[in-house]
């Protein structure tokens, strides 16, 4: 397994363990306040940020006080077509801000992410009557899981608004 040392020694595993901090400081400071965001169905578009930034994700989802499940595909140029992916998440609230954690499994692998079991990163704010997100896709090889295999990850960012 890698050190934190040798993590942090790259950018890649800077940004990931500053997301992971992120979102673990959310969770614990959202357990003393009440969630903002109201249960129900959603749509999502969303593009991916860091490695082909011309493919574009659509999610469908249930989101409830303190969960998301949900279904996603996106068309990728670069990295062998279209992917779907189903999802659930543990989410928690601080006010109108969310972070979620959670399992993903994408239906194949690629020379970006290399193993069809994930796990899913959300941060996001939620406004009357929509949400900004993004979520990253990965299935941890700086955490020495799969080191063997790609794991560039998705990062998506997008808008999700509500029924």
């Amino acid at each position: 397994m890698k050190s934190i040392k040798e993590i942090l020694s790259s950018k890649r595993g800077r940004i990931g363990f500053a997301i992971v901090i992120a979102v673990v400081v959310i969770m614990a400071l959202s357990f003393f306040i009440k969630p903002a965001h109201a249960d129900g169905v959603g749509l999502s578009l969303a593009t991916e940020i860091t490695h082909d930034k011309r493919t574009r994700a659509g999610f469908i989802d249930y989101t409830g006080s303190f969960y998301s499940v949900y279904y996603g595909q996106w068309n990728s140029n670069e990295f062998n077509g279209t992917t779907r992916t189903a999802g659930a998440e543990y989410r928690r609230h601080f006010g109108n801000i969310f972070a979620g954690l959670g399992v993903a499994v994408l239906d194949q692998t690629t020379a970006l992410n290399g193993t069809n079991d994930n796990f899913s990163l959300t941060v996001g704010y939620s406004f009357k009557y929509a949400d900004a997100f993004c979520r990253h896709f990965s299935h941890g090889s700086q955490l020495n899981i799969a080191p063997d295999r790609a794991n560039g990850g998705w990062n998506f960012c997008g808008g999700r608004w509500g029924f």
